[in-house]
């Protein structure tokens, strides 16, 4: 599969999407849908933790604050083959972050970005699903 097929297009489209989700899950506080995102013996190197297959994601995940409103907004979002036959994507993620004392309602206070991170992830098919098999990021501002 290379660029200049659709087949490749529609993958891209595929991977872009699950990132979406998961991201989308994250900031909806949905530990159960984030956990879906990854495969079986997929890796999420989160806050200095490895978070080894969806249990540990969702346990994880389940602990953070309902009183913390974070919106991840994605870019500059790319995508090749790997060796594999899975995919390497590549992307930046700026964090909105707001904490409160209390679950906050629309329109939640905010000034500047919490953080700005470069993200790498791994992908591959499981079972005819497109997933996480391992996924990083380093903050770049904060």
């Amino acid at each position: 599969m290379t660029p200049a097929t659709p087949a490749f297009w529609m993958a891209r489209l595929d991977a872009e999407q699950l990132i979406v989700r998961l991201y989308n899950a994250l900031d909806a506080h949905e530990p159960e849908k984030i956990g879906r995102c990854f495969a079986p013996d997929g890796v999420w190197h989160r806050q200095g933790k490895a978070l080894q297959g969806p249990v540990a994601v969702i346990r994880e995940t389940s602990e953070r604050p309902k009183t913390r409103t974070t919106q991840h907004v994605l870019s500059n979002f790319d995508m090749e083959m790997d060796h594999r036959d899975g995919f390497q994507v590549r992307y930046y993620l700026t964090v909105f972050r707001h904490d409160a004392t209390e679950v906050a309602t629309d329109p939640v206070p905010v000034s500047m970005p919490f953080a700005l991170l470069r993200s790498r992830a791994s992908l591959v098919n499981h079972e005819g699903a497109l997933l996480i098999a391992e996924l990083t990021s380093q903050t770049i501002f904060q």
